[in-house]
């Protein structure tokens, strides 16, 4: 899964190995509505079976995980007000295959639709996406953006897309970027992570390693890499 953010840490390396931002592109985030009850099971189940072609695994097991997978999907009621239901379309939000099942299918999502949109070739700067949400650099204008979302829209029938972008600041996991432009030729991007946390040790741990000056105090941990051209600032809310 190439656009795979695994968690907040893993999207501050990413932005970081990106290289220079051009001058003008957008910052944009998108996110599925209601991805979880939105899934088509047929969709679902060949997007989680054609993942399982690259296992190292018989036939006959991914056969068997499929049909363990159609039980759950096609065999999931509920009781809401007394009565029974039988759900038709997506899983279970508290599914223990909810996630997983998600991920996979965004990403086949992904491979069908949105990296063969000539749009995405032309315009996309980065592609990062946290299961349903997504974050990516768009160097076009605002009517090409609007289009390509209009276009993911209609790929499939029950899939769609919340979209907002700004050229200055934008809001994704729960980081905070802020693009701005300095005099000194050589910028500073400061990524400062901040929050009282009863894990703040750890959460420092997981810090990327590159050019890490900080220091830890009531959970308040900071970050500092050099850039040149451009900087973004990134600030975690304090929870």
């Amino acid at each position: 899964m190439h656009s795979f953010v695994q968690d907040t840490t893993d999207f501050i390396r990413k932005l970081e190995i990106m290289g220079d931002i051009l001058d003008g592109s957008l910052m944009c985030t998108m996110d599925v509505n209601s991805l979880y009850t939105s899934i088509p099971h047929e969709e679902g189940i060949e997007a989680v079976f054609g993942a399982m072609q690259d296992m190292d695994m018989s036939e006959a097991y991914r056969g068997l995980l499929v049909d363990f997978l159609s039980l759950v999907l096609y065999k999931n009621y509920f009781i809401f007000d007394g009565k029974y239901y039988l759900q038709i379309q997506g899983t279970a939000m508290g599914s223990n295959v909810a996630m997983t099942y998600a991920n996979l299918f965004m990403a086949a999502f992904e491979d069908a639709f949105v990296y063969r949109d000539q749009d995405f070739t032309h315009h996309v700067r980065l592609w990062l996406r946290y299961i349903d949400d997504i974050f990516f650099f768009w160097t076009g204008n605002m009517d090409d953006l609007m289009v390509f979302k209009e276009r993911l829209d209609g790929c499939l029938d029950t899939i769609s897309y919340t979209l907002e972008y700004d050229l200055h600041e934008m809001h994704f996991l729960d980081v905070n970027l802020q693009r701005h432009k300095s005099l000194r030729d050589h910028l500073m991007k400061n990524v400062n992570l901040q929050g009282k946390t009863h894990t703040a040790e750890t959460w420092l741990s997981a810090i990327p390693d590159w050019s890490y000056s900080g220091h830890l105090d009531h959970g308040t941990c900071g970050v500092r890499v050099l850039e040149h051209i451009e900087s973004i600032r990134m600030y975690h809310h304090t929870r």
